[in-house]
């Protein structure tokens, strides 16, 4: 399964009831379809785990998206990984961040 990180920001945020803390707010494109908004999560035990985005309004908790099954979601989270990853070291200064176009990282699974 390929997905496509088309966007990512890295995030400052507080765990939310489960524990979970959001690290990035990510949109990526699997098998033709756009996901914008899903959020990359590091677990309370120091694991990482991806949500779909929010329903409009966001305050509900309801996810306009459900992960059915592992594939999709562990697809997802190796590529949203691979891309914060890239992020922090170009924001930590070791590597200089591209300037031209958007920021694109393909995982074939």
């Amino acid at each position: 399964m390929n997905v496509m990180i088309t966007g990512l920001r890295l995030v400052d945020a507080e765990p939310n009831r489960g524990g979970n803390r959001p690290v990035a707010h990510f949109d990526c494109l699997v098998a033709g379809i756009q996901l914008n908004g899903c959020a990359l999560l590091r677990t309370p035990v120091g694991g990482h785990a991806v949500r779909p985005p929010l329903m409009v309004p966001p305050k509900t908790g309801t996810r306009a998206v459900i992960f059915k099954g592992d594939l999709m979601r562990n697809a997802i989270l190796k590529a949203a990984l691979k891309a914060y990853d890239g992020m922090r070291i170009a924001e930590a200064g070791y590597i200089e961040p591209q300037k031209t176009g958007d920021s694109v990282v393909t995982l074939a699974i």
